[in-house]
């Protein structure tokens, strides 16, 4: 069954062009925006499908290959990790590509995605990196292609029907900052990659061997530099629900035509940080969208954006104005006139018949 999963995968992303992110999906990229020379520091990820969050208990996420992109030559992997029952490996490819890699174990697929293995809501993935001896103030992660598995429930991944397999593929593009500071020791830590070398290009990628990293993030000695935080604690819209979750940044209201000022409240998970609302109060001027900036201690800042659908009043005083143009009043005034003759026959043929009655009682 692997075999077929791997297969159709592959064929995917060789045959057909990725295709563009659907409007809920989304990628967040988190971590610590500060570390130094030597240090290990750990990158969070968290990917959300809008296929699979917003269906029941009968579809969900089972498999996911992601690229990742950073300077091999700043950042060493030493580390990764995911929810339990799935396997999880980083491949470079031939190309010099990097995707994580990720699947649920056979052995053990057998729950549905609420509360199983296989994923209805958003997927988090945890990379720990050395930071190498480098010149270079700030180095970059980012995201970028992905093929996503779907499946429905089934007591066992080898009953799954191959034709009941749906992929998703696109680009989700994320990108986060890391500023090195100063070493502070000339002792090199003694780690290993753990990435594997893959024979395949990006464009067939193949998973050649599982990793052995455990599981739990503290298993692997993962030690986390000082961060400075710039998410959202919670936000809120009086008078409207919304599914908040600090890693989305851009969510989607509907309110009554008249409305023209929310009011908003936000609330930093880092008190140090602040924030600014900008498009609350006048919603007509800002193209009806409200914007949420979260400043971090060092300046890093983070956006969150409130879309704003107003709902469609119908104007009966503007829908009850008809207006004819020159063609359609000749018309008008033709079938006027042609009722005008139709109803004169009609008047003449009742009087004929009329007479003819009246003259047979005649000679009656």
């Amino acid at each position: 069954m692997r075999k077929i999963i791997i297969t159709l995968i592959i064929s995917l992303l060789i045959l057909f062009p990725l295709t563009a992110k659907a409007a809920g999906d989304w990628v967040a990229i988190t971590g610590s925006s500060y570390a130094a020379i030597n240090d290990e520091v750990t990158i969070s990820f968290r990917y959300s499908f809008e296929d699979v969050t917003k269906k029941t208990a009968t579809e969900g996420l089972f498999t996911l290959y992601f690229e990742i992109q950073f300077d091999d030559k700043i950042l060493t992997p030493t580390g990764i990790s995911t929810p339990s029952k799935w396997n999880t490996s980083l491949v470079k490819t031939t190309d010099n590509k990097y995707f994580v890699m990720s699947e649920v174990d056979d052995r053990t697929h057998q729950n549905t995605c609420t509360d199983g293995i296989l994923c209805c809501g958003y997927i988090d993935f945890n990379i720990s990196f050395l930071i190498n001896d480098t010149t270079s103030e700030t180095t970059t992660i980012k995201t970028n292609e992905y093929v996503a598995g779907i499946i429905p429930y089934v007591e066992d991944i080898n009953e799954v029907d191959p034709n009941k397999i749906r992929l998703l593929s696109g680009s989700l593009i994320e990108k986060y900052t890391i500023t090195i500071k100063p070493k502070v020791s000339n002792d090199k830590k003694n780690v290993k990659s753990i990435v594997e070398n893959s024979k395949s290009s990006s464009s067939s990628i193949k998973k050649e061997t599982k990793t052995n990293i455990s599981n739990n993030p503290t298993e692997n000695n993962v030690t986390t530099s000082q961060k400075y935080n710039n998410n959202l604690k919670s936000l809120e819209i009086a008078g409207y629900e919304i599914q908040f979750d600090k890693y989305k940044k851009i969510y989607d209201i509907e309110v009554p035509e008249e409305v023209n000022k929310l009011t908003v409240i936000a609330s930093p998970e880092d008190s140090n940080a602040t924030y600014s609302i900008t498009g609350a109060d006048n919603l007509k001027e800002n193209h009806n969208k409200v914007v949420i900036e979260v400043t971090a201690q060092d300046g890093d800042k983070k956006t969150y954006v409130i879309n704003v659908v107003k709902e469609e009043v119908l104007d009966v005083k503007t829908k009850a104005n008809f207006s004819f143009d020159k063609e359609g009043i000749e018309i008008a005034k033709y079938f006027a006139i042609g009722m005008v003759i139709l109803g004169l026959l009609v008047f003449i043929v009742i009087k004929i018949r009329d007479r003819k009655i009246e003259k047979g009682i005649d000679k009656f």
